[in-house]
């Protein structure tokens, strides 16, 4: 089965989204700390993705884009972005700076679902590929 990352402060929003990961056959691993999302994945990079919230108490969803990029496992990495931000231009920063996909918040889950599973879909046909 399929690990995801789920980094955010809200103990309501990650249960809401663990959820909704494990009824798709996903198992959520979660985090409250830019800290320990990095600790995590520098410990066992094998996610097949990561869903990170801009207000981190540590760390920006931007510094921790840039820190997690440094890492040559990492750098294929999905990373989805979710904030209530707007502003195009900062949307645009953070996907030139390694996001992979940006969600607004509020979330609408089936949007949100349907990207992890094109996501987890990818990284089966790519696994598949290598193996040939």
């Amino acid at each position: 089965m399929e690990r995801v990352l789920v980094a955010d402060t809200e103990p309501e929003s990650l249960e809401l989204l663990s959820r909704e990961l494990e009824n798709i056959g996903l198992v959520p691993i979660t985090a409250t700390s830019g800290i320990l999302v990095e600790g995590l994945l520098l410990a066992n990079p094998d996610f097949a993705l990561v869903i990170l919230d801009t207000h981190l108490p540590d760390v920006s969803a931007r510094e921790l884009t840039l820190r997690l990029r440094t890492h040559s496992a990492l750098k294929e990495l999905p990373i989805i972005i979710m904030s209530p931000m707007v502003k195009l231009r900062d949307i645009d920063e953070l996907l030139r700076l390694g996001a992979s996909y940006f969600v607004p918040r509020p979330v609408k889950w089936p949007l949100l679902r349907d990207l992890v599973q094109r996501i987890i879909a990818r990284r089966a046909c790519r696994a598949q590929c290598l193996e040939s």
